[in-house]
């Protein structure tokens, strides 16, 4: 009895929903570089099924000697994370650099991530449920549940050279950026319709020798309008993405991506000074298909995808396994280990 339990249990993690008419694809891409130090690169492959690439990140030691004694120290570090899983996708960059000391040269340097995660299902399909007969066109707006953090970047320091503040006083000196796109898209198979929706944010800090440090953003387009606080505070909500005119009875294919980015460069002045800045963002909290419904539609018609987990408009979340069925599968490939080496249990 014992032995059939683990059976069904791992067969339910390897296959937590049924047999799919349609097919899913799904796309992850962690990129950092910082400074001198050799940049990283994840995942950036189309697969069948879900994948994840873990918090990944790039430190560069900061060590610059113009002349014997005369140095600036600090470090550059770039690092993210994404994951992209049936109706979910997470992903965070997080960026930040660090420089104090004096030097004879000027010496520059950068630090930057971008963070993707995406997901496409071929089976959508608006379908007629009545009464009367079906519409051929149907107005659709997908909703997507949002939470993440996106605070304001954060530069301090003091950086001073009596040249460029005399010759150019409204130079950028240094600058950090942050910024969210959310992309959505959804087509025919046949080419007889295209759209495209989601919407992105963008908040920069600048650091002028006549002006100091000064925020700009956050700016902000599509879904995103009118969210800004939400997105700085982390606060979740629903963004609806339209698409008009969309064909009823007709698979379509749905693409949703997700990226963040983190960016941080700063020139240090001949005269030397401090710096340190912060460009984080999270949406490692989730972006998903609302739970409540799928997509607000007109009376007649719901949305059903069989590789998105949606039926009748509702989406099915994959489940999580519980730590007893883990620990049942892990029994089992054990076993299974043993047996293929001729072991037998005790």
């Amino acid at each position: 009895m014992r032995l059939r339990i683990v059976a069904i249990s791992v067969l339910w993690l390897c296959s937590p929903c049924p047999a799919q008419a349609g097919s899913a694809t799904y796309f992850v891409s962690i990129y950092a570089d910082a400074g001198i130090a050799e940049p990283i690169s994840r995942g950036h492959v189309y697969t069948p099924g879900p994948q994840s690439e873990p918090y990944t990140e790039v430190v560069d030691p900061v060590y610059f000697e113009s002349a014997p004694n005369i140095v600036i120290q600090g470090w550059n570090i770039a690092g993210g994370s994404a994951l992209a899983n049936r109706g979910v996708l997470q992903v965070a960059s997080q960026v930040s650099q660090t420089a104090q000391g004096g030097t004879l040269a000027f010496y520059a340097t950068m630090a930057t991530t971008e963070s993707r995660a995406e997901y496409s299902f071929d089976d959508v399909i608006v379908r007629h449920v009545g009464p009367g007969a079906p519409p051929p066109f149907a107005f659709v707006h997908f909703r997507f549940s949002l939470e993440g953090l996106m605070p304001d970047p954060i530069v301090t320091g003091n950086l001073y050279d009596t040249f460029l503040t005399t010759n150019f006083p409204n130079e950028v000196f240094a600058g950090v950026s942050t910024g969210v796109l959310l992309s959505v898209s959804l087509r025919s198979a046949s080419g007889g319709y295209a759209g495209n929706g989601g919407g992105d944010v963008d908040i920069e800090t600048e650091t002028t020798y006549a002006a100091g440090s000064a925020i700009f953003g956050p700016s902000t387009s599509g879904v995103f309008v009118g969210r800004e606080a939400a997105v700085q505070n982390g606060t979740p909500f629903i963004a609806e993405v339209p698409f008009f005119g969309v064909p009823v009875g007709e698979p379509l294919t749905l693409t949703v991506s997700l990226k963040t980015r983190g960016r941080s460069g700063y020139g240090f002045p001949e005269n030397g000074g401090a710096w340190q800045s912060v460009a984080n963002v999270y949406f490692d909290r989730t972006l998903s298909f609302a739970t409540d419904y799928v997509a607000t539609l007109p009376a007649g018609v719901t949305l059903d995808s069989a590789a998105g987990g949606i039926t009748g408009n509702i989406w099915t979340p994959v489940p999580e396994p519980s730590a007893e069925l883990l620990h049942l599968a892990v029994v089992a490939v054990l076993a299974r280990i043993a047996r293929a080496h001729g072991c037998r249990p005790r």
